[in-house]
């Protein structure tokens, strides 16, 4: 008898059916999905995204609220960083969240639901300016340098969120 036959087959036939199991267990019941969707703000509703969701459906879900709050789209970013980073986190057996942080104040918040619904938000006003002023003065065998950098007023990202708007599902 020929056992490497057998045994990918049989190996299959156990692993298949648990891991099937496993993933029916961490899925979220319907109507978790639509109270989590529920609790998002609106668009035009400028709040910060999460706030409205109940501790009881976080404790439901296993989401860990400072797991949360680490990649919420309206408080996690740096408004001071010069470069672009991504957060991400999964949000329990609801789906997945992922923000966008740009240099420019601006945060963009994707959720990717298990249903196969995604809603997505724009934190952040991106309207404030830095200003560089350089001065280069040359006379004879001196020159002078003077510069300038203006800081741009801090950032209020929790303050100005669009609120979730639904692009699939």
């Amino acid at each position: 008898m020929n056992v490497s036959r057998w045994l990918p087959t049989a190996v299959l036939t156990v692993a298949l059916p648990c891991s099937i199991a496993s993933m029916a267990a961490t899925k979220a019941s319907p109507a978790d999905v639509d109270a989590f969707v529920k609790a998002l703000p609106v668009p035009g509703s400028h709040d910060r995204p999460f706030l409205a969701v109940p501790p009881a459906l976080l404790t439901r879900l296993s989401i860990d609220p400072a797991t949360l709050r680490a990649v919420d789209p309206g408080v996690a970013c740096d408004p001071d960083s010069k470069a672009i980073s991504v957060l991400q986190a999964e949000l329990g057996p609801i789906g997945h969240l992922q923000t966008l942080c740009t240099p420019d104040g601006r945060s963009h918040g994707t959720i990717a639901l298990q249903g196969g619904a995604s809603y997505v938000t724009t934190c952040g006003d991106g309207a404030s300016v830095r200003l560089t002023t350089n001065l280069d003065v040359k006379a004879g065998d001196h020159s002078w340098h003077a510069s300038t950098d203006s800081m741009p007023p801090a950032r209020a990202l929790a303050l100005s969120c669009t609120g979730w708007t639904k692009v699939s599902g």
